[in-house]
């Protein structure tokens, strides 16, 4: 009866397999190229989406290029499917795309459907009446796009990123949209959708518009933002946009330069609001500052110091991303999470102050790129709490502090190898001055088990007498002392 049982099973999960991979396949069209397909309907009138090649949104093809032609109808196993849909990242990062000619009969456009391909034109059909979220994002050799009438929803941030784009035209019996100067509005144009990203100079918001969408000036090529006067929701100051009581940071152009020095009325700082701004080199956030949004700051290259203020509790996701040349950064007492990617690939960060006594929750990807002999300055009575704690346990340059300025002055640095270690410890000590310095070893209890002289020349320790376990090296000299985790696994 198990066995039966047991072949049933088999049976049935080889249908499911079958009947999945039966909804995907591909096909040859009249110019020889592959495309890949995804059954919408399995039933009369039998239908497809175009899709990318392999089982996973992670494995783009790659492979269209040039001009693609997409066929109105396709033959797979004697069954004619319409195609009717272009499917979300059908031709996301295909980077030698150049065109694709769309057929009639497909009606839409899935989300992140052509994001970061090189593709430099399109001509969508009557037939299309949606594109989706992020839809042409990073699409940066699209010059110019047209929204025929027919196509009467575009979601959120389909246009966003176009860096070299000039123009967002529209066509005049499009029921919802309207293009006023190449900017994107909708049909009443009191609401700004999204400002394309090749525009240059100063733009002026106008009195009657009430409502600007996220992102609508992100990543853009002006120089400034500036709002009417009798505008009743927004303003603006030294060419950033704000709210009209100026309580809310919204937008700061990438072509802005120098330094930025936010005023004490704001208390938010929008996300995105910074993105892209790696021109300035100084941006000064007031104590009053209690929220700043997901990728504030992002590709801010140019920052290489910035003060977080004592008001924040949460450093949002993405904050700091890929801000190159920030060397230090100190995160206020308040703080207990900062999130995902807020200081991935800030290659440059050597030195973290961190005031909060219970360690901030993080993630694995917090700090992905910076290394883990960047200098962790914590308070001394917390110092253990932090090198046990998830992924701050990553980091192996340790050092505590007890007043508020007792922290080291001198850039010494340095490292442990092997780690874990059996029989020998090798310390690579730099900027020491060839002081004598004083190595003291602790195990996870906090009691000393080993102390030792050392000097750059003068830096093994023989560890065979540790047992296995957890151990913290302290190195130290009269002005500066540094703490490093150790590993004994024999």
């Amino acid at each position: 009866m198990k066995k039966i049982i047991s072949i049933f099973i088999v049976i049935f999960l080889f249908g499911i397999i079958n009947r999945a991979e039966a909804q995907r396949f591909w096909a040859v069209n009249n110019y020889g190229d592959t495309l890949y397909y995804n059954v919408t309907s399995s039933v009369l009138p039998y239908s497809v989406e175009v899709t990318y090649k392999g089982n996973s949104s992670q494995e783009f093809s790659d492979e269209y290029d040039s001009t693609i032609t997409i066929p109105s109808t396709v033959v797979h196993n004697s069954i004619t499917y319409n195609v009717k849909s272009i499917g979300e990242n059908a031709f996301r990062e295909c980077n030698s795309l150049e065109s694709v000619i769309i057929p009639s009969s497909v009606n839409s456009i899935g989300s992140c459907a052509f994001s970061n391909s090189s593709i430099r034109s399109i001509a969508l059909p009557s037939s299309v009446n949606n594109i989706g979220e992020w839809s042409f994002r990073y699409c940066f050799e699209l010059t110019d796009f047209f929204v025929p009438a027919t196509l009467t929803q575009i979601d959120f941030a389909a246009l966003y990123g176009c860096y070299y784009m000039q123009n967002i035209n529209v066509d005049d019996n499009n029921p919802n949209y309207s293009s006023i100067n190449g900017v994107l509005f909708n049909k009443l144009g009191d609401t700004l959708i999204t400002c394309p990203g090749g525009k240059q100079g100063n733009y002026l918001i106008t009195s009657n518009v009430n409502y600007i969408s996220d992102l609508a000036f992100c990543y853009v090529n002006l120089s400034e933002i500036d709002v009417e006067a009798n505008n009743p929701k927004y303003s603006s100051l030294n060419g950033i946009l704000y709210n009209k009581i100026m309580d809310t940071l919204i937008a700061c152009v990438t072509q802005k330069t120098g330094s930025v020095n936010i005023p004490n009325s704001v208390t938010n700082i929008f996300s995105n609001a910074f993105f892209q701004c790696n021109l300035l080199n100084s941006i000064i956030i007031p104590s009053t500052v209690n929220s700043i949004g997901d990728f504030a700051f992002a590709y801010c290259d140019g920052l290489t110091t910035i003060q977080i203020p004592n008001s924040i509790t949460k450093i949002n996701m993405g904050v700091f991303y890929n801000c190159e040349r920030l060397t230090s950064i100190e995160i206020p007492a308040l703080v207990t999470s900062i999130g995902d990617q807020a200081f991935s690939y800030c290659n440059d960060l050597i030195q973290i102050k961190l005031n909060p006594e219970t360690p901030p929750l993080i993630v694995s990807s917090t700090f992905v790129g910076v290394s883990d002999t960047a200098l962790i300055i914590v308070p001394c009575n917390s110092l253990t709490l932090y090198q046990e704690a998830d992924y701050w346990c990553d980091f192996t340059n340790y050092y505590c502090f007890v007043g508020l300025d007792d922290y080291p002055k001198i850039n010494i640095s340095t490292k442990i190898y092997p780690n874990p270690a059996s029989k020998i410890v090798n310390l690579e000590i730099k900027n020491s001055n060839n002081k004598l310095l004083t190595l003291n070893i602790y195990n996870s209890l906090g009691i000393l088990v080993k102390t030792q002289r050392i000097s750059e020349k003068d830096n093994q320790i023989d560890v065979s007498d540790l047992s296995n376990g957890i151990y913290f090296i302290d190195i130290c000299s009269d002005n500066y002392n540094v703490k490093q985790k150790l590993v004994i696994n024999k």
